[in-house]
């Protein structure tokens, strides 16, 4: 089906005339009925106007292998499949975001702890002494740091898993 039979057709399934699609297109009533008539065709602004208007993609629109109305929800479908795929890549990449950062963070901390070992002491819970890094993050008051980072690390690993 060509472009103009289109926008004729389109214009026509939502009760429009000519002056009104004009309006809502800030053009004239005659660019209108040369594109519906086939002696022009609309600039790429307008496609885009009458895509919007109308929500329909520009492939339909300009491609004339889409053959009748019943193409539209096809095309539909494949947008809506490609911003399925899209959404499904977002989340990985936040995933391994979250890992990576998770990970480096603590890196840092074990960096952190190795220059200087000895600045802390050993703390007891219910009678078992801890020493070591988990000390020096009790006494540094980082632990809370240190479980929001192995948590994004889990968080990010779960999300990639889920994923695939």
């Amino acid at each position: 089906m060509k472009l103009s039979d289109k926008i004729y057709n389109l214009r026509k399934d939502h009760n429009m005339s000519q002056e009104e699609l004009a309006d809502k297109l800030h053009t004239s009533r005659q660019a209108v009925s040369r594109w519906e008539c086939g002696s022009a065709t609309p600039d790429a602004g307008n496609i885009v106007s009458i895509c919007k208007l109308f929500d329909v993609s520009a492939d339909y629109l300009l491609n004339e292998e889409y053959e009748m109305d019943e193409d539209i929800p096809a095309v539909r479908r494949n947008q809506a499949a490609m911003q399925a795929e899209y959404k499904k890549r977002t989340r990985r990449r936040i995933g391994w975001i979250l890992i990576a950062a998770g990970v480096i963070g603590i890196i840092i901390l074990g960096i952190l702890y190795s220059v200087n070992p000895h600045d802390f002491s050993a703390y007891t819970v219910y009678g078992t002494e801890y020493g070591g890094f988990f000390a020096y993050l009790s006494n540094k008051n980082l632990r809370w740091l240190f479980i929001l980072l192995a948590a994004a690390a889990i968080g990010g690993a779960v999300t990639v898993r889920k994923q695939k």
